[in-house]
Formats: structure tokens, sequence, C-alpha cells
């Protein structure tokens, strides 16, 4: 049996870019929480992390207390499938439009 190159080897860290401040992206929103009752509310953690990267000068708070405001008004909708591409979307028209 022969040994072949990994095809994924592992990068050094230097190569990297430096982790985003704490205040960006809380530890818990990183990644899936396979527990969560809600997987709607894995995927709002997903949008929030996008729209965070998305527009570093706004501040992180601002950006989720907007994004829990078009998630309330979609709340009540019967069809949900496309429901965080929704409120992402809605989410970045506040942001772009303020007034």
């Amino acid at each position: 049996m022969s040994e072949t190159a990994d095809p994924h080897p592992a990068e050094p860290l230097a190569d990297h870019p430096a982790a985003p401040p704490a205040d960006r992206h809380p530890a818990h929103t990183y990644s899936a929480d396979p527990h969560s009752a809600d997987p709607a509310d894995d995927d709002l953690a997903v949008v929030d992390n996008r729209l965070i990267d998305r527009y570093p000068a706004v501040p992180a708070e601002l950006i989720r207390r907007l994004r829990r405001e078009e998630s309330n008004r979609l709340a009540g909708a019967r069809i949900t499938s496309f429901l965080a591409v929704l409120v992402e979307r809605a989410t970045r028209q506040r942001l772009a439009d303020p007034g």
C-alpha cells in the first residue's frame, strides 16, 4: 500500500487572518448547534455573521437588532423554507438605506 499526499495539508496559522474581535462574532455563533430546538435559529445566526462581516463599520448589536426585527416581522409566515434568505435581504436593505 503506497502513501499518497494529503489533498488538504495543514496550513501554518500565520497564513490565516487574525480572528475577528470578540464583539463581532461571539464564539457560540460560529457553528450550528446540533442540539438547537429550532434549526432556523442556527440559520439566523449564520445570517448575523454574514451581515456583520459585510458591514464592519456598523455595530454588531445594531445588525443583530435589525435582523431580529425582520425575523419578527416574518415570524407568522406559513412557508418558512426561505425565511433566512428573506430576512437577510430585508436587513441588508435597511443597512444600506438607513433613512
